[in-house]
């Protein structure tokens, strides 16, 4: 059975002015994915080189979601937003670079005014949404590295939580396969396990 972990870090929005006078803008994205049309804008900052900022945009307000990512990853193919499904609700995506194969995703909430709140931050590697456990709603899955780490997120009581994959199977290598089962395998050793993940826990695949 996973360990679950309420994830306590999570990512900023708070309301503002907007983007300051000076900020250089790297790329814009509206999104009509919710009940209030929002628009996205990613931006630096002048003598600022570590970080690429977001601000969210409505009608009537701006929201700043503070860093989304590196400096070193400011093109506009480095930075996305969408709509997803997730948590059984719409919700917003933000991706930004950390490092060559490391993403950072930001996941808000957004209500009918567009107002967002932050409700998961995902640093452990490059994100997909998808109904791993197959209940009707789909987690949030993260994987990166060599060996493979996987972690998968659920909300839960009003929280997101997490698990450490690699830990739950004891192994060193955890990779998800396109068809959602876990393949699990320890350094120098050339065995595979497959594992399905269910709301119980994780169950493992006889040949």
């Amino acid at each position: 059975m996973p360990d679950w972990q309420v994830v306590k870090r999570l990512p900023q929005a708070e309301a503002w002015s907007g983007i300051p006078a000076d900020a250089v803008t790297v790329s814009v994205e509206r999104l009509e994915d919710f009940t209030a049309g929002i628009a996205i804008t990613f931006y630096t900052l002048p003598g600022d080189e570590d970080y690429v900022y977001a601000d969210l945009g409505t009608a009537t307000a701006h929201y700043s979601l503070g860093s989304v990512g590196t400096y070193n990853y400011r093109k506009p193919e480095d930075l996305s937003a969408a709509g997803v499904s997730a948590f059984n609700s719409r919700i917003l995506k933000i991706t930004g670079g950390l490092g060559a194969n490391l993403a950072l995703s930001s996941y808000y909430k957004i209500d009918e005014a567009g107002v967002p709140a932050g409700i998961l931050l995902v640093d452990t590697g490059h994100t997909r949404e998808a109904d791993i456990d197959r209940d009707g709603t789909a987690e949030v899955i993260s994987a990166h590295g060599t060996p493979m780490t996987a972690y998968v997120y659920r909300w839960h009581d009003g929280y997101a939580e997490e698990a450490y994959i690699n830990d739950a199977l004891q192994a060193d290598s955890v990779v998800l396969r396109e068809d959602l089962i876990f393949e699990a395998s320890d350094l120098g050793e050339s065995e595979v396990t497959e594992y399905r993940f269910t709301p119980e826990g994780l169950t493992r695949q006889h040949p």
